[in-house]
């Protein structure tokens, strides 16, 4: 977790996607994601320090096989006082099919900002099925 200046990883995405290249023939297990996401926050922040004004951390790995997990997630996160910050949880969908949500909390707890990111663009059932649950845990979290 730290601090830098105004974060914007669609931005980095989109200007220096080769530098974001990670090995497609290992299959990824839960500590891996998260030492590999945190390790490239650090390394992003330094090479782009005016994007990273807020603390971003990376949340436990959750998967579509337990559930509350996502719940559990959010409303940690919401009862921290982190002041304004961003929160990233990896999500195992099976078959080491990772996706990501981000979660921009302002400094009250409450989301400002929500992302579900999907880099395969998968359209599989359990994709789908999850992202509607994630949509509707977010809104009841809002409210």
């Amino acid at each position: 977790m730290f601090s830098r200046k105004e974060a914007s990883f669609q931005g980095i995405l989109q200007e220096h996607p080769e530098d974001l290249q990670i090995n497609m023939n290992y299959q990824y297990e839960a500590n891996d994601i998260q030492e590999i996401l945190s390790g490239r926050l650090i390394q992003l922040s330094q090479e782009f320090p005016q994007r990273f004004s807020k603390t971003i951390s990376v949340l436990a790995t959750i998967d579509n096989i337990v559930e509350g997990q996502l719940e559990q997630r959010l409303q940690q996160e919401r009862n921290v006082d982190k002041g304004e910050h961003i929160s990233l949880i990896p999500c195992n969908l099976g078959n080491y099919h990772w996706i990501g949500i981000l979660i921009e909390f302002q400094a009250d707890g409450q989301i400002k900002r929500a992302e579900y990111i999907d880099s395969l663009n998968d359209t599989t059932s359990s994709s789908i099925i999850f992202e509607q649950k994630w949509i509707s845990k977010c809104r009841s979290i809002r409210e």
